[in-house]
Parts: C-alpha cells; sequence; structure tokens
C-alpha cells in the first residue's frame, strides 16, 4: 500500500515536470517567434533608413551641386551687369563729346 502511494507521488511529479517542461519549451518558443519578428521589424527600418539616408545625401549633392552653379551664373550676371554699365556710360560720354562737338561746330 505504501509503495503504491510512492510510485503515485513519483508519477504526479513526473507530470507535474513535464508539464512545467513543456509550458516552457512553449514560452521559449513563442519568446523566439517575438524575437525573430521583432529582429524582422528591426531589419526592415533599418534598410529603410539607409534608403532615406542615400536619397538624402544624393539630395544634398544635388542641391550643393545646383547652389554651385546659381553662385557661378550670379556672378557671371555681375560681371554682365558691370559690362553693360561701362558700355553704357562709354556711350553716353561718346554721345556727350559728340553733341558738344557739333555744338562747337555751329558756334
Amino acid at each position: 500500500m505504501f509503495g503504491k502511494k510512492k510510485e503515485e507521488g513519483k508519477i504526479s511529479e513526473k507530470s507535474e515536470e513535464f508539464i512545467l517542461k513543456n509550458e516552457l519549451e512553449d514560452e521559449v518558443e513563442n519568446l523566439q517567434k517575438e524575437f525573430r519578428a521583432k529582429q524582422e521589424d528591426l531589419n526592415e527600418i533599418t534598410e529603410k533608413i539607409n534608403t532615406v539616408k542615400e536619397e538624402y545625401d544624393s539630395t544634398v549633392s544635388s542641391l550643393m551641386l545646383v547652389k554651385k552653379e546659381f553662385n557661378q551664373k550670379k556672378m557671371d550676371l555681375d560681371i554682365v551687369q558691370r559690362e553693360y554699365k561701362e558700355i553704357s556710360e562709354k556711350i553716353k560720354n561718346t554721345k556727350q563729346i559728340k553733341d558738344s562737338k557739333i555744338i562747337e561746330q555751329f558756334n
């Protein structure tokens, strides 16, 4: 009689251990699945960040090039405007000289 109770106690202990072991295995498996899902999410986010960084770098590079071209065009425009002023002044002075010579001829 006493032998049966010991066996039943051992069996129930083993059953509890078996249940706990299964529960732990299930929990570990669930945690691994969750970890893999989070890792995939992290990889996707990292990939998106890298793509955005590449686009940003490309955009900044293009912007710098456009700014450089703009500054060059601005300098060219300044030169042309200065030359225009100089030529306009020369034309104005030449007209004045011509007009003064014409006036002198009539006098």
